[in-house]
């Protein structure tokens, strides 16, 4: 399976990109720009996820993820790699969840502060 990632370097996409080399899963990186500055940014993002946000995720069924916490979540469950994520039944797995998004958003504070 191929995954294609819609980044923008400096942007929260880096968890993702980091995420599918840990794995070692196959993808291919989409450099989409500045999607606050530049208009044809947003513009070539928006027909693949129109929420416009980095990171967009698409599988090679076609289906788009974006969110950096799910997709580290749904990268997990799908690799059954407990390395990074616990397990979807064990029972750390909602803390892992209820964590993950403060840990997200802080990358995402540092980047823009």
């Amino acid at each position: 399976m191929v995954f294609r990632l819609y980044e923008n370097p400096g942007w929260g996409s880096a968890i993702v990109e980091v995420q599918l080399a840990f794995y070692q899963l196959a993808y291919e990186m989409v450099t989409v720009g500045d999607l606050y500055d530049d208009p044809a940014a947003r513009a070539a993002l928006a027909p693949v996820n129109p929420l416009v946000q980095v990171p967009t995720l698409v599988m090679a069924d076609g289906q788009v993820m974006t969110e950096s916490a799910a997709i580290t979540l749904l990268l997990a469950d799908m690799t059954g790699s407990e390395a990074l994520v616990p397990g979807a039944a064990a029972k750390e797995r909602a803390a892992a969840a209820v964590w993950a998004l403060p840990a997200v958003a802080e990358a995402y504070r540092r980047n823009f502060d």
